[in-house]
C-alpha cells in the first residue's frame, strides 16, 4: 500500500487526533487513542500528553464531533494567507442553529486561523529547541494529526526518534509511530514496530492495550494465526489485569471476527472504522477511495446498522478525509456528499467554491443549493466574480 502525500489539502479539524473508532474503540497503547463508546475528538491539550505517558495510562474522554468540525481552510478568508483552521466549538443543537451572519462567521474563522498558526509555530519552535524532544515531538505530532496531517506527524515522530536515540526511553515515540503507520494504512510497518516493542520489553511488561493493537493489525493484514497467538499471549500474561475485565465485550467481539469467514470482496467488512478510515486516507486507487467514501457518507446507505448519531459522525469524518484528498475527483465527491448530509457550515462551502480544481467548484455550486439552512446567493455570487472556468461558471 503506497503512502500518498496530498498536493492540495483543506486543513481539517478531525476527531480523536485523527483516529476514529466504533463502540469497540482503539486501545490506549496506540498514539492518540482511547477506548470510548462513541466517535469523538480528543481535547488538543491532552492528546499528545496521553501519548507520551506510561504505556499503562488510563484512557481519555473524547467530546463529540459535530458538523462544523469539518474543513475550514484559509482560502475562504484570504487566498494569500494560507494557514490552518482550528476547531470550532459547537453544541449538540448545531443542526437547528439560526443562520449566521457571513461576515461574523468569517471573522471567527480568521481568529481561529491565527490562533492555530501561532500554536503550531510555538510547538515547532519548542520541538526544534528541545535537547530530548520526546514530549515536544508528541505535542507537535498530536497537533498535526488533529488536522489530518498524518504524514507530517509521522515525519516529526521519526525525527524525534532519531534525536533521542540512545539517550532516553523511546517507548512513547515508538507507539506513536506504530499508531500513525496504522492510520495511513501501512499495517506492515506498524506490525514490525509493535512486534519489536513486545520482543524487547517482554509481553508481560507492555500493556494489554498494546498487545490488542498488535492482534488487530495482524487480523487486518489477514494473518489470523498470528492474531490468535497474540490474543492468547495477552490473556495469558495479563490474566489478572483489570483491563481484561473492562474490555471483556471487546475481546469477545474480536474473537468472533477471528473465527468468522473473511469476505473476499470486503476484507474489512467487520473491521474497525479506524482501519477503514486509513484505507480512505491512503488507498492507492482513486476509484476505491470514492467507493469507500460513498459507503461511509451516503445517507441512503443506512449506515450499516449503526445508530443515527454514529452514522452522522462517521459521515462527517469520511467527508473531512475526502476533502483532504489529493484527487479532485475524490474531493468533488466529498463535497457532493456534504450537500446530501446537509452540512450547513458556510466557511466549508466558501472553501469548496475556491478549490483549485474546477470540478470541485462545480460540485460545490450544485451542492450548496441542496443545503436547507444556508442562503447560497452571496457565496455563489462571490465565486462567480472570480470564476475562470466555463463549466464551473
Amino acid at each position: 500500500m503506497s503512502i500518498r502525500r496530498s498536493a492540495h489539502k483543506w486543513w481539517i479539524t478531525c476527531l480523536l487526533a485523527g483516529c476514529a473508532h466504533q463502540a469497540e474503540a482503539p486501545p490506549v497503547g496506540t498514539f492518540g487513542q482511547s477506548r470510548q463508546p462513541v466517535l469523538g475528538i480528543v481535547n488538543r491539550e491532552t492528546t499528545a500528553a496521553a501519548a507520551r505517558s506510561d504505556d499503562r495510562n488510563a484512557p481519555r474522554t473524547p467530546s463529540p464531533v459535530e458538523r462544523s468540525a469539518l474543513a475550514k481552510s484559509s482560502t475562504e478568508v484570504s487566498a494569500a494567507d494560507a494557514v490552518e483552521a482550528a476547531p470550532a466549538a459547537v453544541d449538540g443543537a448545531a443542526r437547528a442553529r439560526p443562520a449566521v451572519d457571513a461576515e461574523a462567521d468569517i471573522h471567527n474563522v480568521k481568529v481561529e486561523l491565527a490562533a492555530s498558526r501561532q500554536r503550531e509555530r510555538a510547538l515547532r519552535n519548542a520541538f526544534a529547541a528541545a535537547d530530548l524532544p520526546t514530549r515536544e515531538g508528541l505535542d507537535l505530532a498530536g497537533f498535526l494529526v488533529q488536522r489530518e496531517r498524518h504524514m507530517e506527524a509521522l515525519h516529526v515522530v521519526d525525527l524525534a526518534l532519531e534525536r533521542c536515540s540512545g539517550r532516553g526511553d523511546l517507548l512513547a515515540l515508538r507507539l506513536a509511530r506504530a499508531g500513525l503507520l496504522r492510520d495511513v494504512a501501512r499495517w506492515d510497518l506498524a506490525i514490525l514496530e509493535l512486534r519489536a516493542v513486545v520482543r524487547e520489553r517482554g509481553s508481560e511488561s507492555v500493556s494489554p492495550a498494546t498487545l490488542m493493537d498488535l492482534a488487530e493489525i495482524e487480523w487486518v493484514t489477514g494473518d489470523n494465526i498470528a492474531a490468535k497467538a497474540t490474543l492468547q499471549t495477552l490473556q495469558r500474561e495479563h490474566a489478572g489485569d483489570d483491563w481484561l475485565r473492562l474490555h471483556q465485550d471487546e475481546l469477545v467481539a474480536f474473537h468472533g471476527r477471528l473465527d468468522s469467514a473473511r469476505s473476499e470482496d470486503d476484507p474489512l467488512a467487520n473491521g474497525r472504522l479506524r482501519d477503514i478510515f486509513a484505507l480512505l486516507r491512503a488507498g492507492s486507487e482513486v476509484a476505491g477511495r470514492i467507493r469507500l467514501l460513498q459507503s461511509l457518507a451516503d445517507p441512503a446507505m443506512g449506515g450499516g446498522g449503526r445508530r443515527v448519531d454514529d452514522r452522522e459522525r462517521v459521515a462527517m469524518r469520511a467527508i473531512a478525509i475526502g476533502c483532504a484528498d489529493e484527487s479532485p475527483a475524490v474531493r468533488a465527491h466529498a463535497v457532493s456528499l456534504a450537500g446530501s448530509n446537509q452540512v450547513d457550515d458556510l466557511p466549508f462551502w466558501q472553501t469548496a467554491l475556491r478549490d483549485p480544481a474546477p470540478i470541485v467548484r462545480k460540485f460545490a455550486a450544485l451542492s450548496i443549493c441542496r443545503v436547507e439552512r444556508i442562503e447560497p446567493t452571496s457565496a455563489l455570487m462571490g465565486a462567480l466574480s472570480v470564476e475562470q472556468d466555463q463549466a464551473a461558471f
